[in-house]
């Protein structure tokens, strides 16, 4: 947490993911990127980068980005919006230094910024919860053998959905909902809806926990495919 001074009154803004939640996310995706910051956010190459920045300076937009810059900043700290909207000082500093980040790594659907530690669980509103894991065995790692088929479907779906940009925040906190459960629980779909409602107020570093863990697995799973079709071929005599 940083404290902000705007017309002289001090405000709080949440400048870490272990702050941020999942509703403060779905906030900050509700806003609308300014063309002249999208263009560069979507940037995936040097060439497109270099294009995104030229067409900004040909059409700025110092009003959409301020006015960005002030929704952003309300979204993630107390500060009102009515003294917001009576000034412009410091939006540009306080966004770029500290909130862009958030902006990004939302947008793209893949945490940049974040720096996973790897947990196995974590405990919210007094319930403790677990992250999926692989159960290795002699020769072998199976990637996904304690979890259901439905409950792995339902994740490749979400992981899917996310990939093609089609849902951000709310996969991200549906993939949470369906993988990280109490020790010994099933995949339900009743109960993961209703855990999507309890992470409501979920801090960010533990979804990301959650999707660095299943991105890890899901990588595993492709693999442990490829690897069990070159042993069916292998026996058979094809290679």
């Amino acid at each position: 947490m940083i404290t902000i001074k705007i017309d002289n009154k001090l405000f709080s803004v949440k400048n870490l993911w272990s702050e941020i939640t999942i509703a403060d996310a779905k906030k900050i995706e509700d806003v609308n990127i300014p063309e002249t910051l999208l263009r560069l956010y979507d940037a995936m190459t040097e060439a497109e980068v270099k294009a995104a920045v030229k067409a900004s300076k040909e059409s700025p937009d110092p009003e959409g980005e301020l006015n960005f810059f002030r929704e952003v900043i309300v979204a993630l700290s107390d500060t009102d919006p009515k003294i917001l909207n009576q000034t412009t000082e410091g939006f540009e500093h306080i966004y770029f230094g500290y909130l862009e980040k958030f902006v990004i790594d939302l947008h793209q659907v893949f945490p940049s910024s974040y720096k996973a530690d790897g947990i196995n669980s974590f405990i919210h509103r007094d319930v403790k919860y677990f992250l999926p894991k692989a159960e290795e065995l002699i020769n072998d790692v199976k990637p996904f053998a304690q979890e259901t088929v439905e409950g792995f479907l339902e994740g490749l779906e979400l992981k899917s959905a996310m990939q093609n940009k089609v849902i951000r925040s709310e996969g991200l906190a549906g993939l949470a909902a369906v993988f990280a459960r109490e020790k010994g629980v099933d995949y339900d779909e009743k109960e993961t809806i209703a855990r999507v409602k309890a992470f409501e107020d979920l801090p960010m570093s533990y979804v990301w926990e959650v999707f660095f863990c299943l991105h890890t697995l899901f990588n595993g799973s492709v693999a442990s495919i490829h690897q069990y079709f070159r042993k069916e071929k292998a026996g058979k005599g094809m290679i």
